[in-house]
């Protein structure tokens, strides 16, 4: 293959002089290289010809090479595998049967397959865990709510004569037949694409579903793709076309996620992704419903989420364009000289703090040789970019954000945030652990304040909204007619220096580069805009619903803004860490300042380039 990305790809994450004025990384360079063999890799690690392997081994011969070699390893338990399923249909465009537009059918995929068999044979027994969900089963939401959880997977156990009696009741509904065996619909064989990844276990989890798809009549085409050329097909093709029925996802959160209450919204729902898949799912509108309001937090106590949530378990599993299947246990090798801060959930590939904490034990900075199994595998852009862990983890590296999350605890601390100060709606449910000015030790400090009132007022000069005709900002006052309210007043600060801060070209952040992030969330899901995306209505619309305005009060010495809202989650640094980013100029894939970003507004306003991929496909352009 293609082996060494050497030439390919140099992070520079930071260029520092002597030790004692040295800022920035400790190291001088970071060089990465693509190697998809896992096995390999780890020897790679152990001969020296790279110091890191940053994909996770999760089978029995491969944690055991790394423990045989006298690795360091760090362990994740962040990662996941599960089924994506193309909806779209029952037909395909060129008149294909597709089964897995019904979602009874879809739904009968979680009795068909043993998470218990794919746990036991294909991960060893030692680093894979049955998954129904799309919450984790190492996370706090899961503990809340297990012995819902237990129920439906109880329920949702192996049972491969009740698959078979569903599916077989909806095919003969959709008008197929079973012909010696086999099923057929208008003359022909009813196949199903599989698009199974080959780099890692994912190979056999595919080709166990394939067998057992077969056993109930199905005829499987079994393409096995790397990342990139999957991506084109599963993410990036249009569903309608039926280029494929499954394909074999992994996925990975980069952080102890303490709130996933979102996780329908996103996995579910259009609002998750703007891509051509996500564009095409059309979930039962009470299960839609529910979880739009898990996403803004919309509930009045803690019990109540915890209702709504155990419902969305269910529903999931109704839907169930995505069928999990097993959580992964992951061994990350690297040099044992090599010193770094992994996420206990998220690894080395989704540590938010690798590039700051990467060093050599016995020196300050010299080069380290990161292999990874995949990269670039989609264009890199800040608003809808790639979402590949290949990709955000050098993203990651030479991204500042205003908070950054706790590799072991989840918790949000401020990177470029003095202090967040909420104050909340009386009766409104929010718990303050991270207090302002509180010690936890080695050189932490809380960031955050708490105060109760009754009411919250909004004021009318504040930005409530965009007027993508004028391209100026609608007030409050406009918006709302008048007087209106908030659950939540946050009043942010960011550092006095914070306008020092200079971009990787050289020039300085300003305040130009956090509206103009406020005015492009606003302007892509505005039809009278140049640059509207048809993909952005959804997601901005929830995110209307609880947003009510955005005041800058000042820019000097400090930048301090307050952001009101109806959005509140039960732990006060979420919703804290929520707003600190509100004026930081990040976006869901990376940082960009205005100046660059001014480049891809143009060139979508003009037609000759797109940010999202469902643009892209549908102006014809890259």
């Amino acid at each position: 293959m293609k082996k060494l990305l050497l030439a390919a790809l140099v992070a520079i994450v930071a260029l520092g002089g002597l030790a004692q004025t040295r800022t920035g990384a400790w190291v001088d360079e970071v060089v990465f290289m693509m190697e998809p063999t896992a096995a390999k890799a780890i020897e790679m690690v152990r001969v020296g010809a790279a110091d890191v392997f940053t994909f996770g081994a999760a089978t029995p011969p491969l944690v055991r090479a790394i423990h045989d070699a006298g690795l360091g390893y760090e362990i994740a338990y962040g990662l996941f595998n599960e089924l994506t399923f193309n909806p779209f249909g029952p037909e395909f465009a060129d008149g294909r049967l597709n089964p897995f537009s019904v979602a009874r059918i879809r739904e009968a995929m979680n009795w068909l397959i043993d998470r218990e068999h794919i746990a036991a044979e294909i991960y060893g027994g030692i680093a894979g865990v049955p998954r129904f969900f799309p919450i984790s089963p190492v996370f706090p939401d899961y503990a809340r709510l297990a012995d819902v959880a237990r129920r439906i997977e109880l329920y949702y156990a192996h049972d491969f004569e009740r698959a078979q009696a569903v599916i077989t009741e909806e095919m003969q509904k959709l008008g197929a037949t079973l012909v010696g065996g086999k099923w057929h619909y208008e003359g022909a064989p009813v196949v199903v694409i599989m698009i199974i990844r080959p780099e890692d276990e994912r190979r056999e989890i595919g080709d166990y579903v394939a067998d057992q798809l077969e056993a109930i009549g199905f005829t499987t085409d079994r393409r096995y793709l790397t990342a990139a050329p999957a991506s084109a097909v599963w993410l990036a093709g249009d569903p309608a076309a039926g280029l494929f029925h499954i394909a074999t996802g992994g996925w990975i959160t980069t952080i102890v996620d303490r709130d996933q209450a979102d996780v329908w919204n996103f996995f579910y729902t259009p609002r998750g992704r703007p891509d051509p898949l996500w564009l095409a799912y059309r979930p039962d509108p009470v299960h839609d419903a529910l979880w739009e309001r898990l996403a803004r937090a919309d509930f009045a106590t803690a019990e109540e989420r915890l209702e709504m949530m155990g419902r969305a378990l269910e529903y999931g599993m109704k839907d169930s364009v995505r069928v999990w299947v097993a959580n992964r246990v992951a061994h990350m090798a690297r040099n044992p000289n090599i010193r770094v801060a992994a996420d206990i959930a998220g690894g080395l590939q989704g540590s938010w703090l690798w590039a700051r904490t990467l060093r050599w034990a016995d020196r300050v900075g010299g080069t380290v040789l990161m292999a990874q199994n995949n990269m670039l595998i989609e264009p890199w852009n800040p608003v809808a970019g790639t979402n590949w862990i290949f990709d955000m983890m050098l993203i990651r590296g030479t991204w500042d954000t205003a908070t950054l999350p706790d590799p072991f605890t989840g918790f949000w601390w401020p990177q470029n945030v003095s202090r967040v100060d909420l104050t909340i709606q009386e009766g409104v449910p929010s718990f303050l652990t991270l207090e302002y000015g509180k010690d936890f030790g080695g050189g932490l400090r809380g960031w955050i304040t708490q105060t109760f009132v009754p009411e919250i007022v909004v004021p009318g000069n504040a930005w409530a909204d965009w007027d993508a005709t004028t391209q100026t900002f609608i007030t409050a006052d406009q918006r709302f007619g008048g007087r209106t309210t908030a659950r939540v007043r946050a009043r942010v600060v960011y550092p006095r220096a914070v306008f020092d801060r200079l971009w990787h070209d050289g020039s300085n952040l300003t305040l130009g580069d956090m509206i103009f992030g406020l005015i492009l969330g606003f302007d892509r899901a505005k039809p009278e805009s140049a640059i509207h995306d048809p993909a952005m209505v959804a997601p901005h619309r929830t995110f209307m619903a609880h947003f009510r305005g955005i005041e800058i009060i000042s820019t000097y010495p400090e930048v301090v803004f307050e952001v009101y809202s109806d959005l509140v989650f039960l732990e006060a640094e979420i919703t804290a860490s929520t707003f600190a980013g509100y004026l930081w100029p990040s976006y869901l894939q990376g940082p960009g300042a205005w100046h660059q970003l001014a480049l891809g507004v143009q060139a979508e306003a003009d037609r000759r380039l797109a940010f999202s991929s469902s643009q892209a496909r549908t102006l014809g352009v890259e």
